[in-house]
């Protein structure tokens, strides 16, 4: 039997090792076969196959479903590949582990639906890059990481990831500490608003809003925020939500700091 024909456009080397699925035109794998209708019994077994061998890449692979207990509270170590996956009706990583000393990446995933996405009181953390740069936060549910830590010495990006379901964006009360924390040209956009309120950052190599658009109907609050780091730069960010945009009780430090 073949093999899935799915193809990484950022690694040319990657080639994935699940048989082909013979109703798939494409000629792609359970996991990577974009059907809403596909073998659900088949795709969950073979996760769990994945998950108990600690093979955390997931690259590309399409879920159809509200993907809830799989990963609440799951620990993984390793290197964590998410990048270009699809969870089409929600997904929850609540009080989960991903820890990894070469990347987390969730670079240019879609995560849609009427669920919400959570990665509430998750944590990430190791020395290798936390990536979300790209990622698309759609749907009608609410997109919460509100207590998440992000710890990374090579540092974390939300960089031109997009935030526009209908519910509240949050990352309330979440500390992002280590390296550069990069949410350049980031859209908060939408029926919803976006909470930065107590959030922490603090790092000494900056923090980056640059270029952002906070544009979601119900507004932006980073009540109580702490950016704690060298630079700090939210030039060229745009605020134009209908609801009102909150710094109060905002503090800015750091050695050297700088605010632009």
């Amino acid at each position: 039997m073949s093999k899935c024909k799915y193809k990484d456009e950022h690694d040319d080397d990657y080639q994935c090792a699940e048989n082909t699925l013979t109703e798939s035109e494409a000629g792609f794998c359970i996991f990577h076969e974009k059907r809403m209708d596909k073998d659900k019994t088949l795709f969950f077994k073979k996760i769990e196959e994945k998950l108990k061998k600690k093979d955390y890449d997931f690259r590309g692979y399409f879920f159809p479903w509200f993907i809830d207990e799989l990963f609440n509270r799951r620990e993984m170590e390793g290197d964590i590949n998410f990048r270009n996956t699809k969870f089409m009706n929600g997904v929850s990583f609540k009080h989960a582990k991903l820890i990894s000393d070469s990347a987390v990446d969730f670079s240019r995933a879609i995560f849609s639906g009427n669920r919400g996405v959570s990665f509430i009181n998750s944590i990430f953390s190791g020395k290798g890059y936390i990536d979300f740069e790209g990622a698309k936060f759609l749907g009608s549910g609410e997109t919460s990481f509100k207590g998440a830590l992000f710890s990374s010495e090579e540092g974390i990006s939300f960089m031109r990831a997009t935030f526009s379901g209908d519910q509240w964006t949050s990352f309330r009360k979440a500390k992002f500490q280590g390296g550069f924390v990069n949410f350049k040209e980031a859209k908060f956009l939408g029926n919803g608003g976006v909470s930065f309120k107590a959030t922490k950052f603090s790092t000494e190599t900056g923090i980056s809003f640059m270029r952002a658009i906070f544009s979601a109907k119900e507004g932006a609050n980073f009540n109580g925020a702490e950016f704690i780091s060298g630079s700090t730069s939210f030039r060229g960010a745009t605020f134009s939500g209908v609801g009102k945009t909150n710094f109060r009780a905002v503090t800015f430090s750091g050695r050297g700091g700088q605010l632009s």
